[in-house]
């Protein structure tokens, strides 16, 4: 039996029967108490917190109704919320929100995938896997570099209990799997998870939630087997910066036993080692690693990027790590191991390309506005020119990224074009993502972007207008000969402006005027209708003015330079050198500046 297609409208409240029994530990209060006293090493607990506990355990006296706790609710609530913010995470709020909008997404993204399908009639384009893999893996080159990776499973056990997302998820079914193999009655799996999120998860009380998470975090800690880095990747990856507080303070064990944990400490940004492709036998495979603070960054975890900021100080300018040469053979194992090189004061400019790769507005507004970070540091190594290449002109100019990732698509849909011609097909999926890229701009715009680095050096606009006007352009020999008098920079100046504007005017034309068009010379009018399309088309004059002026009126991060400068390793490198002129050694060698 084939699966009827599902209504992308109903995504955000999907009509599904859940298990109505609320997730309780009727041992509550004693596994509290016994987590509690192992993160204070065996100590005696605080006497509020005593308290706090002993009400709770009369709130669980069923069979005693003149039970009466002499701790206020005020107290209480407060209580556990500071308990929850020590070692869980700012705050209940914070750490769902983490959960909600990442199932929300992947849910959203499983169900346009699988009404794609149906709608293409079972024939699918793309898989799961290689949805999620654009998603999260390295948008800098090509995803060949695995990134961090939450599981939706993981994240409801923190919440709800291992037993009782193993009984939610019980015959259910992922949407992939539902389209080769549906069956009366199951339910996607996806939409049980989103469903979860939104409707139990919230209906937990702080002291619940704090229960369950410290219980699964205590389980993997057991099964780490006290690889703290691991244990610290996990609570990163899961946005738990309680946990993350818990771990580097020894509480989950000895940091300085083998370990030496910091809140710099590399941690591998994969879940998994590299493993072959199999379409290339002796593909070499790198793996990146960086320290908490970048990777909760990259997934957009805010309180993680918060708490290690400003409560563990930190270093934003922190080095990213690097394993390549790790060649794989039969079965993924590596047969030629090195060890992680260090590479120094890429790493901000990394993270800010991620993230505007990934359209990821949340982690970028923080990083930027609360935690310093200059869209100049992008332009802080050899590769800053790739850098800016990538992140800005052609993942926000260039047209042919439409189909690379799809958190660019926009909400164009399939039935929005399915009758289409296929110059037209382009032409609306490019349109939907032209609106996704030109709100970014905005947002970086927003946030500071300088126009520095979109153009280093400016097009001398002024001066091509003069030709016009003096009737010196319009043949294609005038404008080789311009082109050849122009210095190397302003040929790439103009070679990029020309690029947008090329795009930009594809955009305003509609196939629809030809056949209008073709209507009216058959019926005589004359008229051509086409005009409509051309008139809102620039020359590349018009069109660098309009992009130049969306900065008028704009803040600069220039402006906030004495606040953050302290953090740019290059400013700190020349206050050195004005202070030891005499030193002419360089800290920080050649090396450290490579591309990556």
């Amino acid at each position: 039996m084939s699966a009827s297609r599902t209504d992308v409208s109903s995504a955000k409240k999907p009509k599904l029967e859940l298990d109505n029994e609320k997730p309780q530990d009727i041992n509550i209060t004693s596994n509290l108490s016994s987590l509690l006293l192992e993160l204070n090493g065996g100590n005696p607990l605080d006497l509020t917190v005593t308290a706090a506990i002993n009400a709770l355990e009369l709130e669980y006296k069923d069979n005693d109704n003149n039970a009466t706790s002499t701790t206020p609710s005020a107290i209480l609530d407060e209580t556990m919320q500071k308990l929850f913010a020590n070692h869980v995470g700012t705050s209940p709020e914070a750490v769902i929100q983490n959960a909600h909008n990442f199932i929300e997404a992947y849910f959203s993204r499983q169900l346009n995938l699988f009404n794609e399908t149906q709608d293409r009639g079972g024939n699918s384009i793309t898989s799961s896997r290689e949805i999620e893999g654009k998603v999260f893996d390295c948008p800098l080159n090509n995803g060949f570099i695995k990134g961090p990776r939450p599981d939706p499973a993981v994240w409801l056990s923190l919440f709800l209990g291992e037993d009782h997302v193993h009984k939610l998820l019980e015959n259910t079914i992922s949407f992939e799997g539902l389209h080769h193999n549906a069956d009366d009655g199951v339910q996607p799996r996806e939409a049980v998870m989103w469903t979860a999120v939104q409707k139990e998860v919230p209906r937990l009380q702080s002291y619940e939630l704090l229960v369950n998470i410290l219980s699964y975090v205590r389980k993997m800690a057991t099964e780490y087997d006290n690889a703290l880095d691991r244990l610290l990747r996990f609570a990163v990856l899961y946005g738990l910066d309680g946990v993350m507080k818990d771990v580097l303070r020894g509480a989950y064990g000895d940091i300085s036993n083998g370990n030496n944990l910091t809140i710099n400490s590399l941690l591998p940004l994969a879940s998994k080692p590299p493993v072959e492709c199999p379409h290339y036998a002796d593909e070499i495979n790198d793996e990146w690693f960086m320290p908490a603070f970048h990777m909760g960054a990259i997934l957009g975890h805010c309180n993680i990027v918060s708490t290690a900021f400003k409560e563990l100080n930190a270093n934003v300018g922190a080095g990213m790590g690097i394993q390549s040469g790790r060649l794989l053979g039969p079965g993924g194992h590596s047969n030629n191991e090195r060890s992680i090189r260090l590479i120094e004061h890429i790493t901000p400019g990394v993270v800010l390309e991620w993230l505007i790769l990934s359209n990821n507005k949340r982690g970028l507004k923080y990083i930027v506005e609360d935690c310093g970070f200059q869209f100049r540091w992008m332009s802080r190594d050899r590769s800053s020119s790739g850098r800016i290449s990538r992140a800005v002109h052609r993942r926000i100019f260039d047209l042919a990224e439409y189909e690379s990732n799809p958190l660019w698509k926009g909400k164009v849909r399939f039935e929005d074009y399915m009758w289409e011609s296929s110059n037209e097909r382009s032409r609306i999926r490019a349109k939907s993502t032209y609106k996704e890229q030109m709100a970014m701009l905005d947002y970086l715009i927003e946030l500071g972007f300088p126009f520095e680095l979109l153009f280093p050096y400016e097009p001398n606009i002024e001066a091509l207008e003069q030709l016009h006007k003096n009737e010196k352009m319009g043949t294609r020999e005038a404008e080789k000969q311009y082109m050849k008098s122009l210095c190397k920079d302003e040929k790439k100046a103009m070679q990029l402006i020309g690029e947008m504007t090329a795009a930009y005017n594809y955009l305003q034309y509609n196939s629809r005027d030809d056949y209008e068009q073709e209507g009216d010379e058959e019926n005589g009018d004359g008229e051509n209708t086409s005009s409509q399309s051309h008139s809102k088309m620039l020359n590349v004059c018009q069109y660098y003015r309009m992009l130049k002026s969306k900065w008028d009126g704009k803040k600069s991060q220039v402006a906030r330079l004495p606040d953050f400068e302290a953090l740019d390793w290059a400013w700190r490198e020349e206050q050195r050198r004005q202070e030891h002129p005499s030193d002419d050694e360089d800290d920080y060698s050649e090396d450290d500046m490579g591309d990556y």
